[in-house]
């Protein structure tokens, strides 16, 4: 039976055993690198959890092993009062959060990039998101 998934214009199959080929030039290439520690919790997908320190194994395990979108995301979507900004040009994180609020949620979900809209209209969204917050 053949697969269903999509083929998609890459260079490497990422998240799949067929880009182990560049772990060693990748770990190279990202093992000089010194990462501050982050002031704000940093969810990985690549874990499913928190993340406390990036080094290079932590960064091609992102590239290598599948994501845990929705382990992570359920976590979150259970707090109810989390900002989601989607920093990617597709929004699809927005989609994948947008569905699963509620009327009465108070998560709020933003595509912050798009090739449809004004530079700065879509963080200007997320601003006046926040002044109003700060006031209720």
């Amino acid at each position: 039976m053949r697969s269903r998934r999509p083929r998609w214009p890459v260079s490497y199959a990422f998240h799949s055993t067929l880009i182990e080929s560049a772990e060693a030039g990748f770990k190279e290439l990202v093992g000089g690198l010194r990462l501050r520690t982050a002031q704000i919790p940093l969810l990985s997908c690549t874990t499913g959890g928190e993340v406390t320190e990036l080094d290079a194994e932590h960064l091609w395990q992102v590239l290598r092993r599948p994501f845990e979108v929705e382990r992570v995301l359920n976590g979150l979507l259970r707090l109810d009062r989390h900002r989601y900004l989607d920093l990617s040009p597709s929004g699809s994180l927005a989609n994948l959060v947008r569905p699963r609020l509620t009327d009465r949620s108070a998560s709020r979900t933003f595509p912050v990039l798009s090739p449809f809209s004004t530079d700065g209209a879509l963080w200007e969204r997320v601003l006046a998101d926040r002044t109003a917050a700060d006031r209720s």
